[in-house]
């Protein structure tokens, strides 16, 4: 009986949402309509702006496979910069390792030490 009684009550507390005046047929086309009037202006706004972007374009002659060529290059030669960078640090410490030993010392094996077994 419980279940019924739940049923009961959700079924009046949709029909009280349903019946909300905002959610009445007219009420939602004219939100409807609204939104689409909205969306339209925004759409004109926006195609307003690109026109004007690119007339700016065309008349500052700036032409896109330029810029991207131009970003290329710009990318190709800061890739080579740290790849020099990179060589350049990789010198500097074999340089480190140099001065620290000498070229005519002898490297001695080294001895292998013995544990004493446990006994």
């Amino acid at each position: 009986m419980q279940i019924m009684k739940t049923y009961e009550s959700s079924t009046a507390t949709l029909k009280a949402i349903l019946n909300h005046p905002s959610l009445q047929r007219n009420k939602i086309e004219e939100t409807m309509d609204a939104l689409a009037a909205s969306t339209a202006d925004a759409r004109e706004i926006d195609d307003a702006i690109r026109m004007g972007g690119d007339m700016a374009t065309a008349e500052a002659g700036i032409d896109d496979a330029e810029l991207e060529a131009e970003l290329n290059a710009l990318v190709e030669e800061t890739e080579k910069e740290r790849a020099e960078a990179a060589e350049q640090a990789v010198l500097e410490k074999l340089r480190d390792l140099e001065v620290r030993t000498p070229q005519d010392a002898s490297v001695q094996p080294a001895v292998p030490v013995r544990v004493a077994e446990a006994a």
